[in-house]
């Protein structure tokens, strides 16, 4: 799945999840032609993350 598709479902912008991605926190992986892709399976991790920051929790990407 493109990133901008997991923007979209996720509510999370473009920028917000490549700096996740810097963290670690979804991990990206690669297409074999070499484009980044994300499965569903991360959707879970990137809405605790949207979730904690909403909270007002003191992690900060």
């Amino acid at each position: 799945m493109p990133i901008g598709e997991l923007a979209s479902a996720t509510g999370a912008t473009i920028r917000a999840l490549r700096c996740y991605e810097e963290q670690g926190l979804p991990e990206s992986e690669r297409s074999p032609g070499g484009t980044g892709c994300t499965g569903r399976r991360r959707w879970p991790r990137v809405r605790d993350v949207r979730d904690l920051l909403a909270s007002g929790s003191p992690w900060r990407t």
